[in-house]
């Protein structure tokens, strides 16, 4: 295995960027809350039934709230 010890101000560097990825995945968490927040008033705005939805834009420019179809469970194969 090869390996370099780093001087200290390239740690420093190391360190900082570490810190401020955790920054940004925090602030980006937040994001993902509060949209679906606003995803979840609009569904209960419209009286849509329980479940996921989520946000796209379309080609014309629209965007449209849709519903996010459950993946399907594997069934057991029966032999």
């Amino acid at each position: 295995m090869i390996q370099r010890t780093l001087s200290k101000t390239q740690g420093r560097v190391f360190v900082a960027l570490s810190q401020q990825k955790a920054e940004l995945q925090r602030a980006y968490q937040e994001i993902q809350e509060a949209e679906a927040e606003q995803v979840e008033m609009l569904r209960v705005k419209y009286d849509l039934p329980e479940g996921r939805y989520s946000i796209r834009q379309e080609a014309g420019g629209e965007i449209v709230l849709f519903a996010v179809p459950e993946p399907e469970k594997a069934k057991p194969q029966v032999e």
